[in-house]
């Protein structure tokens, strides 16, 4: 039901910048950061990454997007017309929705869907080999759906330190992904083990229940405050004759303390 509900709406199928953002190489992502949480407007991610329409404008990349119930699509996001644009909170709201199991709802909850891939379990054992110490070994599962989609892939030998090459005639910018942990928030190319991350949020994205909440725990990328459990449901506390509690306004043992990226810190 949850791969269902989330196609409700556009809105609830939207997907923010806070993460897809560091596809983007124009310096949209880095100038929607800086803005204060409540005022941040949506912007045009134009990136190599074949994941995302491509295209200079909203028009181009509407143009490149699948449509809205194909199945399983190559393209993971599509550029919406702007009659179907949604509002929300503004650090909310973008022009992208995520439409690769759409077919799913518009099927009547009958259709194919990626449960389990073997891109997260290349990305497993990549971040297992980069706990290891082994990267260039990691670097090689990580290249596999990164070359798939139009990235270029780690060379020889990187390092857990080796960042995200850039594209062929590309600039300083032109990698993917370019992530906020730069000095003061800044954008850099990211890291061996952010390229991994990035590649199993793509992949993982809707395959199943709370897949990025999961994951952003253990990597520490859950914005500050946020809670870390789900609370057990009350009937089940109130049959063992347990109190009740709540993760997010109770003790701070249950919230995220710090984040990767500075989310959830001041107005980021």
């Amino acid at each position: 039901p949850w791969l269902s509900q989330s196609q409700v709406s556009n809105a609830w199928s939207a997907t923010p910048y806070w993460i897809i953002g560091m596809a983007d190489t124009t310096g949209g992502y880095q100038g929607w950061l800086a803005v204060e949480r409540g005022s941040r407007t949506p912007f045009l991610i134009q990136t190599p990454d074949a994941r995302f329409p491509a295209g200079a404008t909203r028009a181009a990349q509407l143009a490149s997007s699948p449509a809205a119930a194909t199945s399983l699509p190559s393209v993971y996001f599509r550029n919406r017309p702007p009659g179907e644009d949604e509002g929300g909170e503004a650090y909310g709201v973008s022009f992208y929705t995520q439409v690769r199991y759409r077919s799913y709802r518009a099927g009547s909850n009958v259709g194919s869907w990626h449960w389990m891939t073997k891109a997260e379990n290349d990305m497993l054992r990549a971040e297992a080999l980069i706990r290891l110490g082994r990267p260039a070994e990691a670097a090689l599962l990580i290249n596999i759906t990164r070359q798939s989609n139009n990235l270029p892939a780690f060379p020889a030998g990187s390092t857990a330190a080796t960042r995200a090459p850039v594209q062929p005639g590309g600039g300083a910018n032109s990698c993917v992904p370019r992530t906020p942990t730069g000095a003061g928030g800044a954008l850099e190319c990211g890291t061996l083990f952010e390229a991994m991350k990035w590649e199993k949020r793509m992949e993982t994205n809707m395959n199943g229940y709370a897949q990025w909440l999961m994951d952003s725990r253990g990597w520490g990328d859950l914005p500050v405050g946020s809670p870390t459990m789900f609370p057990v449901p009350y009937q089940e506390m109130d049959a063992r004759r347990q109190p009740f509690y709540n993760s997010v306004l109770g003790d701070p043992k249950w919230q995220a303390a710090t984040n990767t990226y500075g989310f959830g810190v001041g107005s980021r």
